[in-house]
């Protein structure tokens, strides 16, 4: 039983983490998709910001977007609509599925301030 509450618990604080991206496409009007890990932190509608993790370590604002749906299976469908100036280059490897890109990308559910 103790295994089984652990496990529960894990569960748990799991979905209350910034999920990783899973797969990405870009959509009829040729914005990005991606589709996340199921996660707490995330409802349909919601507003959210894309950052990439520089070589230096530097969180930056790549774009904005929305939670496009939550699935049955509770993967997160986001769409990145509002891309950042400066920024083609990682935009472009991370709409082309590039593993290494894709592992630099985070997904928050967050407005920031300009």
């Amino acid at each position: 039983m103790h295994n089984n509450y652990r496990r529960a618990e894990y569960h748990r604080v799991k979905q209350n983490i910034i999920p990783k991206i899973l797969r990405v496409q870009k959509d009829a009007n040729n914005n990005i998709q991606c589709l996340l890990e199921a996660s707490n932190l995330f409802a349909a509608q919601l507003m959210i910001s894309f950052y990439y993790t520089d070589e230096d370590g530097f969180e930056v604002l790549i774009g904005e977007g929305f939670v496009k749906n939550v699935q049955s299976d509770q993967k997160i469908q986001t769409v990145l609509d509002q891309p950042e100036a400066g920024y083609q280059n990682v935009l472009d490897r991370l709409a082309n599925n590039e593993d290494k890109i894709i592992q630099r990308i985070k997904v928050k559910p967050s407005i920031y301030k300009k």
